[in-house]
């Protein structure tokens, strides 16, 4: 079920503002009863709830998972890469993207909308008279939330200014940039407050919140960045031993619409096509200021879709389809996850119903495009620029193999194998343990990041493995990147980070730009 009608409740938050008015004051000192003020908000349990469902829309917002964030990751990879007329995209995916870009600005501005929003329930929530296990669990959400955007905020730009706390005093607006070191434990912080007074799991319309498990699993993920192996693995234990999650048999059940909060989802973005309007919250010039019309889909369906069923500005590499062709399963066929992925020719292949030979006459044999979270229901019955397919942000596969990760790391390589088998499995390819015995740390390392590659393609997660690995300032590494992707020609030092957006040197004297730019 869905949870939080976010666009409607979003109003209530973003519009605490006080009224003025001109003319005589003494005749006109009244107060609209229709507009939320922060003299009248902040009162009771569910001011409290809708507060923090505002905090939540930040994720359906375009800088994040509506569109751009999508985007940036994933095509700062080798397996994704822009065949687009629009140069955001192309600037992003060659490491190009500029400090006036919109797309950049549309980025650090949506993270900042939700650090705000939870700095004020986090400053307004306690004082309001509800049920205390209730605020409790509210809190303990926004904590979990706010990681989740500096999170995003600091391995996107990696100098970032850390606010705490609203402040209606200008003197105290420009706030300059942390340490990241200093930012990485604010996120801990964030992430360990949220623990205790998150549940194990919902029921009802509450399907789709933060969980314990969440923020453990992203935790460990901070960790992980961090290169804390010990703190990550002990994290990423308890989900695994928590009994929560489990591995769906069907991969493709984790990118489309009946799949949705199942088992393997441990967090997730929350769209629809149906709730709220039939316009779409990706700004248009307004972004920032919610529109009675907005609803809770995303752009990101159209942006990856095929061409002549979409935009196609987002397409898979061969790099990537080449790569899923190495491994057979145990019964000598195509790793199942690459149709589940990609729209490729293959006999009986089609694209929204439609036979690929006829959708794509002069370019069958090879055009690719992405296929998770896309609508290819026979007949094309939701467009994708409706699109209204989760965003699943942490899968307990992703737990699995960060875990092995961590093993191997510690020199634990042989307890890595049970980890990473039990994904290998579930696509029916022959076990490691039985086909590569006694891998040495080395080669248990390239066979995590194989199978993370093929695993969570078009997941915004490979350029976080590139980034965190240090891949880019390897030179034999890079060397490797630039053949398997001509895009990464494009790339210097410093760049392995986004821009400053200009916007934001405007506003605040005290930002620097990062370095390369």
């Amino acid at each position: 079920m869905k949870i939080l009608k976010y666009s409607k409740l979003l109003v209530l938050v973003t519009g605490l503002t006080l009224i003025s008015t001109s003319c005589d004051k003494n005749l006109l000192n009244v107060t609209n009863p229709n507009q939320q003020t922060a003299a009248t908000f902040w009162k009771t349990s569910k001011d409290a709830v809708h507060a923090t469902n505002a905090v939540y829309q930040t994720l359906q917002s375009d800088g994040a998972y509506g569109r751009f964030t999508d985007t940036y990751e994933d095509l700062r990879s080798d397996g994704t890469h822009a065949e687009s007329p629009w140069t955001e995209f192309t600037h992003a995916g060659d490491f190009q993207t500029l400090p006036v870009s919109f797309q950049d600005n549309r980025v650090w501005r949506a993270y900042y909308i939700g650090v705000f929003r939870a700095n004020q329930v986090l400053e307004h929530v306690p004082g309001i008279k509800m049920d205390s296990n209730l605020k409790k669990r509210l809190l303990a959400e926004t904590h979990f939330l706010r990681g989740i955007f500096y999170f995003n905020l600091l391995k996107m730009y990696h100098n970032i200014p850390l606010v705490l706390h609203t402040s209606s005093d200008p003197s105290k607006f420009d706030v300059p940039q942390t340490s990241p070191d200093s930012v990485w434990m604010q996120i801990d912080k964030d992430f360990q407050a949220a623990i205790p007074d998150l549940p194990l799991k919902y029921s009802g319309d509450n399907v789709g919140r933060a969980t314990k498990g969440a923020a453990e699993a992203y935790l460990g993920k901070s960790y992980l960045f961090q290169k804390k192996y010990q703190a990550a693995a002990t994290e990423f234990k308890k989900v695994i031993d928590s009994g929560v999650y489990g591995l769906v048999a069907n991969d493709r059940d984790n990118f489309d619409k009946k799949g949705e909060n199942n088992k393997e989802s441990i967090f997730e973005v929350q769209f629809s096509s149906t709730l709220g309007g039939s316009g779409t919250a990706n700004g248009n010039g307004i972004w920032g200021t919610p529109q009675p019309n907005w609803g809770e889909n995303n752009l990101r369906g159209n942006t990856y879709a095929p061409s002549g069923f979409g935009w196609a500005d987002i397409e898979p590499t061969h790099t990537l389809e080449n790569e899923f062709l190495q491994d057979s399963t145990i019964n000598g066929n195509v790793d199942p996850r690459l149709p589940a992925s990609l729209f490729y020719y293959y006999p009986g292949e089609t694209v929204y119903g439609v036979p690929y030979k006829q959708a794509y006459p002069n370019s069958y044999k090879t055009a690719i495009f992405w296929r998770k979270y896309e609508r290819d229901t026979p007949g094309g019955n939701e467009s994708d620029v409706k699109n209204g397919i989760d965003n699943r942000l942490m899968r307990y596969a992703d737990v699995l193999l960060m875990y092995a990760e961590c093993l191997n790391d510690m020199g634990q390589t042989n307890s890595a194998y049970k980890y990473i088998d039990m994904v290998r499995s579930r696509a029916n390819l022959p076990k490691l343990a039985n086909t590569k015995p006694n891998m040495t740390q080395s080669q248990m390392m390239t066979q995590i990041a194989h199978t993370r590659f093929l695993e969570f393609c078009g997941e915004e997660h490979r350029y976080d493995d590139i980034l965190r690995w240090g891949w880019l300032k390897d030179p034999q590494k890079l060397k490797w990147l630039q053949q398997r992707d001509p895009e990464f020609n494009g790339y210097k030092p410093g760049h392995e980070y986004l821009p400053i957006p200009q916007s934001a040197l405007d506003a605040n004297p005290k930002l620097h730009q990062n370095p390369g730019y």
